[in-house]
């Protein structure tokens, strides 16, 4: 039922936004339209359905092949789901960007998509070691060193990695940036997928 719905918004969308009363009068601009909202419904896939915040795996919001949003072809952006009431370890490096930054967002207290900034922490305040290489915990209670804090309602992770070059590191498969994100405490094995968690 659920699929059906999401189907039906996606005709809905096609038929009502895309259209010469909505200023879409170019086939171009139509099909750069469509191609938008796969590029969303593709990261809504990545992220929410795929992302697990009992073990949670940093991936790209956008690439090469997607775009959406806060593009920028100077930058890699990562996000990953978490939960408040875990604890986590994020490990990474510079890798030769100009700046790099952490954020924990939390829900909406209006309900809405506009999700609210509980910490963020950047390489200035970073004690990172001579390799270029940081820790940060993430957690409710207090740590010692990089930290951020963690309230109940924490969802996400996103991190920004801004880089100077005069060719777009996005587009410079040749760029990685080390990250990576583990629970302080071990989940155990999924459980199994079912038809509520769809």
């Amino acid at each position: 039922e659920a699929f059906h719905e999401l189907l039906e918004l996606l005709r809905e969308i096609g038929d009502t936004h895309f259209t010469p009363q909505r200023g879409v009068i170019e086939e171009g601009t139509a099909a750069e339209a469509y191609r938008f909202v796969l590029h969303l419904l593709a990261a809504g896939t990545e992220h929410h359905l795929a992302g697990d915040p009992e073990r949670p795996c940093f991936t790209r919001i956008v690439s090469p092949q997607r775009k959406l949003l806060g593009d920028n072809p100077d930058a890699i952006y990562y996000w990953t789901r978490i939960h408040g009431a875990r604890s986590y370890r994020i490990r990474g490096a510079i890798a030769g960007a100009a700046y790099t930054s952490f954020t924990v967002h939390g829900r909406d207290p209006a309900g809405g998509s506009m999700e609210r900034v509980i910490a963020d922490v950047s390489d200035r305040d970073l004690a990172i070691d001579a390799d270029g290489r940081y820790e940060i915990l993430l957690s409710p209670e207090r740590r010692p060193g990089n930290w951020l804090r963690l309230e109940p309602d924490a969802t996400s992770v996103i991190t920004r990695h801004y880089f100077e070059r005069a060719r777009s590191v996005q587009a410079d498969p040749d760029v990685v940036v080390p990250l990576r994100i583990d629970p302080l405490d071990d989940p155990g094995p999924p459980a199994p997928f079912t038809d509520a968690a769809m």
